[in-house]
C-alpha cells in the first residue's frame, strides 16, 4: 500500500504570522500608554543633549588647558554662562554631563546588545534541545547566577582595568543570564507549538527551527527586557564609576562625575549642582528606560489578546 506523502502548509493556522493590523495594534496600544510615550521621547532628548549638545554648547570638560580653566570659577554655582555650574577642577559641569552622558548611553546600548544576543541563543539553544544538554547549558546560568551580579562585575573590573571596550564586556557578560532563562522558558512552551513539529516532520534542521520560527516569535519578551537591560546597564556604569571603576579620566561618566564631586567635599560645601546634575541624569534615564519596558509589555499583550 502506498501511502500519500504528508502535506505541510508554510504557516500553520496557531503560527502568529505577521500581520499590518497586529502591527497598528501594538503601536497603538503603546501610544496608548503615556508614560511610555514620555520615557521614548525623553530619552530621544537625552541622546540629542548629549550627542548634539556639544557643538551648540562648546565646553571645556576634556581640555587641560591651564589658561582656558585659570577663566572659569571653581565650583560656580548654577549661572547664565555655566548652567550646571562649574566643579572643583573648574570644569563645566553641563559639558561634564553631556560627555559622560555620551560614554554612559554608548556602554549601556551595546553591553544591552550583546547580553540579548548572548542570552537569546544560550537561552533558545538549551530549550528546543532539552535533555542533558538543557540540564548542563541551565546549571551554568543558575551557578553564574548565584553570584551577586554586581560583586562579579566589581570584581572583574579590578582585576582588568576597565577601558570603555572591557566595561561593554563585562556589563554585557553579567547581564546576559537573564535574557537567557526568559528565553529558554518561552523556547519550551513554543517548540511545542504545530508549527514547529511541523517543521521538523517536513526536515528542517534544528538552526531553522531556532532562527526562523522560536527566536522570532519570542520576539516581545527580547524586546521588552531588552529596554530593562539597558536601564539596568547604566546603573551597574553608574555604581562602577562611583567605585572609581568606570571610564578613566581624560573621560568621565554619570557616576564618575558623582564619586569625584563626594571626594570633594561637595556635601559639606553645599555645592549641591554637582550632586544634582549626575544624579538625576543616571535617575531620568533608569526611569525613562524601564517606561518603555513597561509600555512596550503592556502592548505587545495586545498579539496574546483573541
Amino acid at each position: 500500500m502506498t501511502l500519500n506523502p504528508i502535506a505541510v502548509p508554510a504557516v500553520l493556522p496557531d503560527e502568529p504570522a505577521p500581520a499590518g493590523g497586529t502591527g497598528r495594534s501594538v503601536l497603538g496600544a503603546f501610544r496608548a500608554n503615556r508614560l511610555a510615550i514620555l520615557g521614548a521621547a525623553y530619552v530621544v532628548l537625552l541622546v540629542l543633549f548629549c550627542f548634539v549638545g556639544p557643538l551648540l554648547h562648546p565646553t571645556n570638560q576634556t581640555n587641560g588647558n591651564a589658561a582656558i580653566l585659570s577663566s572659569v570659577p571653581q565650583n560656580g554655582p548654577p549661572s547664565l554662562k555655566y548652567p550646571f555650574g562649574t566643579d572643583n577642577n573648574s570644569f563645566d559641569e553641563m559639558g561634564r554631563v553631556m560627555f559622560g552622558g555620551q560614554a554612559d548611553i554608548e556602554v549601556a546600548l551595546a553591553a544591552a546588545l550583546i547580553a540579548t544576543i548572548l542570552g537569546v541563543i544560550w537561552g533558545a539553544i538549551a530549550g528546543y534541545i532539552g535533555g542533558v544538554t538543557d540540564s548542563i547549558m541551565m546549571r551554568l546560568v543558575d551557578a553564574i547566577l548565584s553570584i551577586p551580579g554586581l560583586l562579579l562585575l566589581v570584581v572583574l573590573a579590578d582585576i582588568f582595568h576597565p577601558s570603555t571596550v572591557l566595561l561593554i564586556l563585562l556589563v554585557g557578560f553579567v547581564a546576559w543570564l537573564v535574557p537567557a532563562r526568559l528565553v529558554r522558558g518561552e523556547t519550551l512552551t513554543l517548540r511545542t507549538r504545530e508549527y514547529v513539529l511541523a517543521v521538523k516532520v517536513a526536515g528542517g534542521s534544528a538552526r531553522r527551527v531556532v532562527f526562523r520560527h522560536i527566536i522570532p516569535n519570542a520576539i516581545g519578551t527580547i524586546l521588552v527586557n531588552a529596554s530593562f537591560q539597558i536601564a539596568d546597564a547604566i546603573l551597574f556604569l553608574a555604581t562602577l564609576g562611583y567605585l572609581g571603576l568606570g571610564i578613566q579620566p581624560p573621560g568621565t561618566d554619570w557616576g564618575t562625575m558623582l564619586s569625584t564631586a563626594l571626594a570633594n567635599g561637595a556635601l559639606q560645601n553645599d555645592y549641591w549642582w554637582e550632586i544634582l546634575a549626575p544624579g538625576f541624569a543616571i535617575m531620568s534615564a533608569v526611569v525613562a528606560f524601564n517606561f518603555i519596558g513597561d509600555g512596550l509589555r503592556n502592548a505587545l499583550e495586545v498579539r496574546l489578546r483573541p
